[in-house]
């Protein structure tokens, strides 16, 4: 447990937020949302406590009545409180944590719908897509997250793995291949391609590119590489319901329905799934809710 005592509140929320695990992003996205709430306690709310261990109840809901009032969805207000409540486990204050249980229904936000807010491109509205980025390795990436149902770090960081994935795509019947670099949490997942002669040649397609480009998809850091990628799938229209990130749900779609075809029960399928997109075995429900919707 973190020794609040020896802290100020803004570092002792921190640590708390880091304390709690998962991955990088997962962790600088807690802690951010700690930060904004230390920020409301300290310039809206005037409320002057030294650890997190002293927050109490109202001072949580007045900050989210304060989101919900500047027009925060339903969906960031509940990532607000999910990062409230797992800062105030790690400090063991299992007294507030009974206490916010209705939370947000006193608020006005329960009930938040975890339905996929994105909606995958027909092909032809891919293709029209696809056709107007300007940036070979841009449109490189949008293909290999569309094909194999990567995020947009992990494609981006392929270009050191994309000789390795040839090689097993190749020598494997299935066309499976390992992704390791840029994989959320470190954890490195096999990819299971529905098309291996379609995965072979995309990926032979990025071994060429990046060749000629010093090794590498994007020009610049991983940084300068994601601000690249933005910018230009955004300009050639992967943006609101067909953002980058429908091109997952389009892979997701396609291999439930595959494996459905071939028999496969549903649970087992949507399971699967889950595992192939990096999000574990156990959430087969929530990859039906959030990538099947639309």
């Amino acid at each position: 447990m973190v020794n609040e005592k020896k802290m100020s509140l803004a570092k002792s929320a921190k640590e708390l937020a880091k304390s709690a695990g998962g991955s990088h992003s997962t962790v600088e996205t807690r802690t951010r949302i700690i930060m904004q709430l230390v920020h409301n306690l300290r310039f809206e709310q005037n409320v002057q406590i030294r650890t997190i261990s002293q927050l109490r109840e109202k001072n949580i809901e007045n900050w989210l009545r304060s989101g919900k009032e500047k027009g925060l969805s339903p969906r960031t207000l509940q990532n607000r409180l999910t990062a409230v409540r797992t800062v105030l486990t790690q400090a063991e204050r299992y007294d507030t944590l009974s206490r916010l249980q209705n939370t947000a229904k006193k608020v006005g936000f329960a009930g938040a719908s975890r339905d996929g807010v994105r909606k995958p491109p027909s092909e032809e509205q891919l293709n029209r897509l696809l056709a107007n980025v300007n940036h070979q390795g841009v449109r490189i990436c949008l293909e290999m997250m569309n094909e194999f149902g990567l995020r947009q770090k992990e494609s981006i960081m392929s270009a050191g793995s994309l000789d390795k994935w040839l090689k097993d795509i190749t020598s494997d019947r299935h066309g499976r291949f390992q992704l390791v670099q840029g994989s959320k949490g470190g954890r490195p997942r096999e990819i299971w391609p529905n098309d291996p002669a379609k995965a072979a040649a995309l990926v032979s397609r990025a071994i060429d590119y990046a060749r000629q480009n010093g090794g590498k998809l994007i020009e610049g850091d991983l940084k300068q590489a994601l601000g690249k990628f933005n910018r230009v799938a955004g300009q050639a229209g992967f943006k609101g319901l067909h953002s980058p990130h429908s091109l997952r749900y389009a892979f997701a779609q396609r291999t439930i329905s595959r494996l459905i075809e071939q028999g496969w029960d549903k649970r087992l399928a949507l399971s699967f799934t889950s595992q192939v997109l990096g999000h574990g075995d156990g959430r087969g429900r929530w990859i039906d809710q959030v990538y099947s919707k639309n």
